[in-house]
């Protein structure tokens, strides 16, 4: 067994124990492994949006958010430029089933036109309809200006980043910079409610997968799944569950 993965079993099961005392919770590796997976969401959510994680700490909060998940961030060479789907007027597609890890944040895109490369700023999707009418906000060859939204794939499967060029631009590849989604922790020993149902999962065979969180960090990772097993203690679990992140 991969010591890290049962280093945060051990951990989970020991500040549980304390925090009560008088009883002893023997949670089934199964469903720690579920805290785990579920609390490496918040704490990568957490880090990307500076919530009262970091909040109040000045420069040192932007640099502990930037190392907490510098080893998710994905970009060439390891994600390859994309080339974008073409669409009438002057739309440019890219579906987020494109790149080569599953998709958590964006980071960066930039862009390789026929007038060069450019960097993109994200705009809200809300605002679209305003931004393309707008002189200072709509495509500009002579600025260089493209705006783009991410919003429903055209095929209907997930999330894609939407390109407005109104014809202005050629596009031939996008560079995309976003934050992965980390993989599922497993510790082994059991077959996962996927592989049950003959989905995608880990069995009873597979070996144990540790957390993707930086190892630096795991002790944060813990307090995030304590807290998640805290909130499944509630009669209101969705609420508290809400709450996680922000109650830091």
């Amino acid at each position: 067994m991969d010591a890290l993965i049962e280093r945060v079993h051990v951990l989970v099961k020991a500040k549980v124990e304390k925090l009560d005392s008088n009883s002893r919770y023997d949670l089934p590796p199964a469903i720690i492994d579920e805290l785990i997976n579920i609390s490496q969401d918040n704490y990568v959510d957490a880090a990307f949006a500076g919530t009262a994680l970091t909040q109040g700490m000045g420069f040192e909060a932007t640099q502990m958010r930037i190392d907490m998940i510098s080893n998710l961030l994905v970009k060439q060479p390891e994600q390859a430029p994309l080339t974008p789907l073409a669409h009438k007027d002057g739309v440019f597609e890219i579906p987020f089933t494109f790149l080569e890890h599953k998709y958590r944040h964006l980071v960066r895109v930039s862009i390789n036109t026929d007038c060069g490369p450019i960097n993109l700023n994200l705009d809200k999707h809300t605002q679209l309809n305003t931004i393309l009418g707008d002189a200072f906000s709509k495509p500009s060859r002579k600025w260089k200006r493209i705006p783009f939204t991410i919003a429903r794939a055209s095929t209907g499967l997930g999330s894609s980043i939407y390109l407005y060029t109104n014809n202005e631009f050629t596009i031939s590849t996008v560079d995309v910079e976003y934050i992965k989604q980390p993989r599922r922790a497993f510790i082994g020993g059991y077959n996962s409610i996927e592989s049950n149902k003959g989905l995608d999962g880990y069995s009873l065979t597979d070996n144990a997968v540790n957390p993707e969180i930086d190892e630096t960090f795991i002790d944060v990772l813990v307090n995030f799944v304590v807290r998640e097993w805290e909130a499944m203690q509630t009669t209101d679990y969705q609420v508290a569950q809400n709450q996680i992140v922000s109650n830091l």
